[in-house]
């Protein structure tokens, strides 16, 4: 079951937080290391769309996407994109090393760098082929 519910644990934190954001007011984002903590949530928010429920309405579509694009013929319950490590990319990957970087501070502004490459770099994941097929990613 945590598998396959980790976007809507996601879906949550990122809607705390972005509540808590709106309470605290606009005043905390003048250090721009904090850019970690408004990535995070919005990153959150794309995990559930990509592995809960997608734009289409469709439930769990990535795995199968996933296995498609990696070249595995077989059913999915066979594919190297298991459930698993697709839990342990997106949760220990990005929630972690975001959380991490965000907690580093300003003195440690490379974490920041690092941690906000991942959103580009899974941009660029989605958005070039979208705009190269001109179909949903």
């Amino acid at each position: 079951m945590v598998m396959r519910g980790w976007p809507w644990l996601g879906l949550a934190l990122a809607l705390f937080a972005v509540l808590v954001g709106v309470l605290r007011g606009a005043a905390w984002l003048r250090d721009p290391h904090r850019l970690v903590w408004i990535g995070l949530p919005l990153y959150m928010l794309h995990q559930f769309e990509e592995h809960g429920i997608d734009l289409t309405g469709q439930r769990f579509a990535f795995q199968a996407s996933l296995c498609h694009t990696i070249g595995h013929k077989g059913p999915i319950g066979t594919c190297a994109a298991t459930e698993a490590f697709i839990f342990a990319v997106n949760v220990g990957s990005v929630w972690i090393a975001m959380t991490i970087a965000g907690m580093a501070g300003p003195k440690r502004a490379t974490f920041t760098l690092a941690a906000l490459g991942i959103p580009v770099v899974n941009a660029m994941a989605h958005i070039v082929p979208a705009v190269r097929t001109g179909t949903y990613n």
